[in-house]
């Protein structure tokens, strides 16, 4: 089989997304949970917990998942705890740039860290650390995957 630069590019795209799932108990999960479970919190694109009206709303699409790794009383798929790191999802249908408000975590001082956003060249480009209550530009049509890291003194 002859690859070229593109096939390689996906080849690498695919093995990171696999890493990344193997490497975060928060995709571990037994199950999917709705969007009332405690360790699930869906966020509109301003920052708010979602509501009713945000859900019906069929103008605004875009919305933040996180997931709570720790404390979050999910289990992973052999019945042991959760202990993995809070995980972000930025997820933007839209054919336009839009920002999403960065989330806080509980009470706990840190900041999001990017792990992967799909408008990006290299997508696993990580390292990267937006404050929590800031935007993230999102690219139209994109994911972004982003880590929360707690400030040293809070882990």
């Amino acid at each position: 089989w002859k690859w070229n630069e593109s096939q390689a590019d996906f080849y690498r795209y695919v093995k990171d997304l696999i890493e990344l799932r193997r490497s975060e108990p928060a995709f571990s999960r037994t199950e999917f949970a709705p969007h009332h479970a405690p360790d699930v919190r869906w966020y509109h694109r301003s920052g708010h917990l979602m509501n009713t009206g945000d859900w019906s709303n069929n103008t605004e699409r875009g919305l933040c998942v996180h997931w709570l790794g720790k404390d979050s009383g999910g289990k992973t798929p052999d019945g042991q705890p959760l202990t993995g790191n809070d995980m972000l999802f930025i997820i933007n249908p839209h054919s336009t740039t839009r920002d999403y408000v960065l989330p806080e975590v509980g009470d706990k001082p840190g900041k999001w860290e990017r792990v992967l956003d799909t408008d990006l060249h290299q997508p696993f480009t990580a390292g990267m650390a937006f404050p929590i209550r800031e935007n993230y530009n999102a690219a139209e049509r994109s994911v972004a995957v982003l880590r929360f890291v707690p400030d040293r003194n809070d882990s």
